[in-house]
This record gives C-alpha cells, structure tokens and sequence, in this order.
C-alpha cells in the first residue's frame, strides 16, 4: 500500500500516516484500496478561520491524476461536521487549496488524542491518521472553550438606546451583565471594524471592567460609519462584526466577536445607504 501523508502546519509540522477507512459522520466504514499518492497540509487562515474552516491543501504526488471527491476532519479538539463535497481533478504535481470545516470546541477534548483527515478519491475514502497532537488545534480549541466560559459567565452585548451623535454616526452602551457568580471581567478593548469606527465617548478603544463584586458595568460608544467608502466596502468581511479582546479571571487575553444586530444594525446599514 503506498502512504498518504498529511502535514499539518499550525506553528509546528505534524505527520499523518495514510490509512484505510472512510467517514460520514458517524461509524466509518474500512477500504482495502491502495491509497493515492497525496500529500496534504492543513493550515490556519484568518479569513478561513471566520467561516469555521481551516485551509486544507492537497498535492498529487503520484504519476497518475487524482479525483478528490470529499473531504472531512475528524478531530478530538472540534466536534465532527459531515463530509463536504469537492470535485477536484489533480494532476500529477498539482496543488490545490480546499477550505475544511470544523465543528464546535470538545469542552474538554476527546480522550483519543489523534486526529484525522478523511478524503473521498474515486469512490473510496481514505482516513489519515494524526502521528501526535497538534498544540496550535490544542490551542485554538482552548480560546474557543474559553469563550464559551465568558458567555456563560457574562452577558455582552450593546445597548438599546440609540441616540444620534453625526450624519452617520449613532452614540449608545456596550452593557456587560453577570450570569454567574465569582468571576471578573476585563474588556480590554473592542476593535473597529473595516467599515465602521467605533470609539469610547471621549476617545479610545472601548473598555470595561465587572469586578467579582460587581454585577454589571457599561461604557458609552459611538459608531461612525465614516469610513464607509466603496473600498472598504469591497475590502470588508464582516462589516457589522466588531471584535473584543477581553481577560475572564487571571485566564488568557482572548477575542470574541460582538456583532451589531437588532435596531442597531438597522441604524448601521442605513448609514451605508447614505454612503453609496
């Protein structure tokens, strides 16, 4: 049997072994067919990362060309998502660049701690085996098992009172609220996004603290959609998302989107309307 071999690049490089059974989302069924030739890496991409996916990239190694049909990952860190089709004929050296998606943070992982690529060439699926942890997925898993702590420890959101402060540009509350007790809370700042300015009344990033003796704090914003010319428009990925950078208890700094929705991303899209 000739090997598969994957290499995930996350801050260190990994090997995969190729071996013999296919997935979808449940049992796997076993293959006795030859894997193909392939060398595959998987890699973090920032703008992959906010649609969930990881970048996936397959070359055909072999002398033969390769049909890819599906691929998956199933991996102790994420919850597993079902194959996703993708019809991509290689030829023998080529390269191509596939987006994988990856489910919800295992709040704590799963106890097998390898992982797995499962790809779909010509009718058969191939499942390749971790050969070791990955501490970036180890770590990735970690921020996002501690957001899922901040926003069971804390209501973030922004306020309902929206008062005008320009052409475009609206004045209202990022509000934080307890839901749990013994815990404290740093935002440490919350980041524009492309299109839309976002400062603290007076000037800054916005912040706020909720002490573990506190229930709740706010801090006055203000949204400017000055920014809103078509070239940031066409630049922007999620214009109405805006991210903070927050600290729960003595833990790690992590960002957490806070996505402007309701009668404040109503009064956010008029503003772009007024752009064009």
């Amino acid at each position: 049997m000739r090997r598969v071999v994957a290499v995930l690049l996350l801050g260190g490089v990994l090997g995969f072994v190729a071996g013999g059974c296919g997935s979808d989302g449940g049992d796997t069924a076993t293959t006795n067919a030859a894997a193909p030739a392939i060398h595959a890496e998987i890699l973090r991409s920032r703008l992959f990362e906010l649609q969930h996916r990881l970048k996936l990239t397959v070359r055909n190694d072999g002398a033969e060309p390769v049909e890819i049909e599906a691929l998956q990952l199933d991996l102790p860190w994420f919850e597993q998502v079902g194959p996703q089709e993708r019809h991509s004929t290689l030829a023998p050296g080529r390269s191509v660049a596939i987006p994988i998606d990856f489910g919800g943070a295992r709040c704590p992982p799963g106890d097998d701690a390898d992982g797995t690529v499962v790809l779909t060439v010509a009718g058969e699926a191939h499942r390749i085996p971790v050969v070791e942890p990955s501490d970036a997925l180890a770590t990735l898993n970690e921020r996002q098992c501690t957001e899922e702590e901040v926003r069971d420890a804390f209501a973030i959101a922004w306020g309902d009172e929206l008062t005008p402060a320009g052409e475009v540009a609206v004045r209202t509350t990022l509000d934080v609220e307890r839901l749990q007790p013994d815990h404290s809370l740093d935002v440490h700042l919350v980041r524009s996004s492309v299109v839309f300015n976002l400062a603290e009344v007076g000037g800054g990033h916005p912040s706020v603290v909720v002490g573990a003796n506190e229930d709740r704090a706010s801090v006055d914003v203000v949204f400017d959609a000055a920014r809103c010319d078509s070239h940031a428009l066409t630049e922007s990925k999620k214009t109405f998302v805006f991210v903070a950078e927050l600290q729960l208890d003595d833990g790690p700094v992590i960002p957490i989107e806070l996505p402007a929705d309701g009668p404040l991303r109503e009064r956010l899209e008029g503003f772009l309307a007024t752009c064009h």
